[in-house]
């Protein structure tokens, strides 16, 4: 079978958004509950980076749900420890702008580069392609975006690339199937000079920490354990340095040396200290201490950590980059406990088996995300102060001529372009005289920049496409605006386009001016002289608004819900004067929400799956625009376990509403059913759930020692084996038979075995 194969990339922007601004339709008080309106903020942008530490593995909201967005595998969360700390900035007056990039799994290499997500959906084309007319990798390409399965999650950095497969040919036709391929950006295309804080975890994952935790701390596998630890004390002494070191260079150089840098350390995993798995290894009873071995990996890693920032201090100066190394200690006595049939109470850090989703095993609980956020916050900005203007990025767009450029040169001469990072666009008129063709003609300029194309032009006479395939990319973080200067009868329609949200996964509305040249009286005197050139003049006015315009953050996601509530959150804007808020609540183009203060409370059912959108106008009416995504809702999440009465995040009442049990005592919590001693009893209705976790530990694919240790537990119940010795000198021997006999029952559950190749359907996260 011959077999052609074409790679293209589709765009993560789900909808485009114009620049048109409908006048405002304020409704009722019972709509629209304003928030207090606050003094005017200090501004500061936040960029949360990194592995699922970061990302929100495990964090949930107000009423015990998971509040997961963006892309399947990245866990995102509202209620990570970051997003907390941002709260907690904006209680004392700071108006925050954040993005989180941090994606559960992430290694250095993901921050760095591309990062295939592990997922491919393969589609047939609906019809067969004739052999003697082949149709374009184009249409095929245009045909998956139409596909959701092919339709990269909007307001992310998830893109899609695409593959065609031809087959066979039969009676002058051929199949096709067509993939797509998930993909991440590189977390560092977030970053950009007005970053001004940096919040990241990341190296569990170079040193397979996941290895860890599935052999060492829930199956209990001495060989596969050894191996794992030995495997991440091989990265961290030999690797670990020069990928931080990549890590924080790149930093640096992305964000041009403006931003202050993070890094949060980890916590340990294990609450005791003599943990050991005890096991039968060639007919010899072993003993692995793996609770020490772990607090020395910790150790070892925090310490090539705290190397690695004091590097990056001494290449790019003192003060760039952050060690925050106090988990452990905070942490201290809130660590999981691995003992089978034992649960430590005061844990803030899930246990297995503590939720249904394994990627939440082993990370924070909600308690933790509160208590990293309360630390964090500890250091308030971290000296950062961020500036006093908005971030804009601001496209001149001419026509090209002579007097488009003098116009734009008198008024940069004059001082009116102000703080942005401008690029210059020219266009013309096609061929057909239909439409028009830009180029771009300069990038991330300044007014020096600005000022020598508009004396000198552009020699090189290359670079023309039609209009619709040029496109500037627009940061996260910054206000999206575009000046025309030129003959307005050469087409300004599509000036709304300049500006494309796709590499960052935004909506765009950009705030657009057009100062008409070809209207404009001028005469002839050694130069052209009219009156849009002159200081004050129309393109001044022009540049001059612009540099006025506030910063408008709809911060989100949001979630559509049928009944509540839902807080709409402007907080992180800020501008001159007193600012007035006004939000399209469906997409429509339409404002219909007025509020007075940064933030308003809707209905939640006025909410939409889609982008909602928050308009900030000054009291001189100028305005800017920003969007954020609504999702529907994650539903609420099985029981997440007892916590303990008194920790932070739960003001002294459980999840699950039960007292605490002391250090050591109580019982594994698993989907709503007490787990005590050495058995575990899932209920009939959690069946489905119960057969993900079995397909997952009872996987044929699992190493042989796996295997061996559950034939081993099978032997021990039907009395097969001489093993289980219960000798007083074996060191915990009841915790070794307790996990097998654990496992036992997981495996061999009737009404579980049946389903678990279908695991996915019961709606887990299963790493791949």
């Amino acid at each position: 079978m011959s077999v052609a194969l074409a790679a293209l990339s589709i765009s993560g922007v789900a909808a485009a958004s114009s620049g048109a601004e409908p006048t405002p339709e304020p409704v009722e008080s019972a709509v629209v509950t304003p928030v207090d309106a606050v003094a005017q903020p200090a501004p500061i942008t936040i960029l949360l980076m990194g592995d699922s530490y970061t990302a929100g593995n495990g964090a949930r909201n107000e009423l015990g749900e998971r509040t997961y967005y963006g892309p399947a595998k990245c866990l995102r969360s509202r209620d990570t420890w970051g997003e907390q700390y941002a709260d907690n900035l904006a209680e004392m007056g700071y108006a925050v702008t954040l993005l989180n990039r941090a994606c559960s799994a992430a290694t250095t290499d993901n921050m760095l580069n591309d990062r295939y997500l592990k997922r491919t959906d393969t589609l047939a084309y609906p019809e067969p392609e004739p052999v003697d007319a082949p149709r374009s990798q184009e249409l095929y390409a245009d045909w998956a975006a139409t596909q959701p399965l092919c339709t990269p999650v909007p307001n992310s950095d998830e893109f899609i690339v695409v593959s065609v497969e031809r087959g066979a040919a039969a009676n002058g036709l051929r199949p096709v199937t067509v993939s797509c391929a998930h993909w991440l950006r590189p977390q560092v295309d977030a970053l950009n000079p007005d970053v001004d804080l940096v919040l990241f975890t990341v190296g569990g994952n170079d040193a397979h920490f996941p290895d860890i935790m599935r052999l060492c701390l829930v199956l209990g596998s001495i060989s596969g354990c050894e191996d794992a630890l030995a495997t991440a004390e091989q990265y961290v002494t030999e690797e670990f340095a020069a990928d931080l070191a990549e890590v924080f260079d790149e930093m640096h150089a992305r964000t041009e040396g403006n931003a202050k840098v993070v890094y949060l350390g980890y916590p340990r995993l294990e609450v005791s200290t003599d943990l050991m798995l005890t096991g039968i290894v060639d007919g010899e009873l072993v003993q692995l201490p793996v609770a020490a071995e772990l607090d020395r990996l910790i150790e070892l890693g925090a310490a090539v950590q705290r190397e690695a920032v004091a590097a990056a201090n001494e290449r790019h100066g003192e003060g760039f980059a952050v060690f925050l190394d106090g988990l452990p200690e905070l942490f201290a006595g809130h660590e999981p406990d691995a003992r089978p049939g034992v649960a430590n109470a005061q844990r803030w850090i899930a246990e297995a088996f503590d939720t249904n989703m394994k990627d939440e095993w082993y990370h924070f609980r909600p308690e933790g995300q509160a208590a990293i956020a309360e630390y964090v916050t500890s250091f308030g900005t971290f000296g950062v102060a961020g500036g006093d203007l908005p971030a804009r990025d601001l496209a001149l767009v001419t026509d090209g001529s002579y007097v488009a450029r003098m116009a734009v040169k008198y008024a940069v001469d004059a001082g009116a372009l102000g703080a942005a990072r401008v690029s210059i666009v020219e266009q013309r008129p096609d061929a057909a005289g239909t439409g028009v063709e830009r180029r771009i003609v300069g990038e991330d300029l300044d007014a020096r920049g600005v000022a020598e194309w508009a004396a000198n032009g552009s020699d090189d006479l290359s670079g023309w496409h039609g209009a619709a395939d040029v496109a500037l990319q627009a940061r996260w973080n910054a206000a999206q605006q575009v000046v025309y200067v030129g003959d307005a009868a050469l087409g300004v329609e599509s000036l709304d386009s300049v500006w494309s949200g796709v590499a960052q996964g935004i909506a765009v509305s950009p705030r657009i001016a057009v100062v008409d040249t070809g209207r404009s009286p001028h005469a002839f005197d050694g130069d052209y002289v009219f009156a849009p050139a002159q200081p004050g003049g129309p393109v001044a006015e022009a540049l001059a608004a612009m540099a006025a315009a506030p910063h408008a953050w709809a911060a989100g996601p949001y979630t559509v819900r049928a009944t509540g509530t839902a807080l709409l959150d402007a907080s992180g804007s800020f501008g001159v004067g007193e600012l007035t808020y006004a939000w399209d609540l469906d997409g429509d183009g339409v404002f219909e929400v007025s509020a007075d203060g940064p933030g308003a409370r809707v209905p939640a059912a006025s909410l939409h799956v889609g982008w909602v959108a928050l308009r900030v106008t000054t009291p001189e009416g100028i305005s800017t625009v920003s969007k954020a995504w609504a999702f529907p809702p994650n539903g609420p999440v099985a029981n997440l376990g007892p916590a303990c009465a008194g920790d932070i995040a739960m003001g002294g009442a459980s999840l699950g509403g039960e007292p605490c049990q002391p250090l050591g005592g109580g019982s594994r919590w698993y989907d709503g059913e007490a787990v005590s001693g050495s058995h575990i009893q899932p209920s009939a209705s959690a069946d489905a759930e119960t057969a993900a976790l079995v397909a997952w530990i009872a996987d044929p694919e699992l190493f042989f020692e796996e295997r061996e240790t559950r034939s081993l537990a099978i032997s021990i119940r039907e009395g097969r084996s001489g093993t289980r010795a219960s000798s007083p000198a074996r060191r915990r021997p009841r915790q070794l038979v307790q996990r097998e006999r654990a496992l036992d029952v997981l495996v061999d559950a009737p009404s579980v075995l049946a389903p678990a190749r279908g695991a996915d359907a019961a709606g887990f996260a299963l790493a791949a």
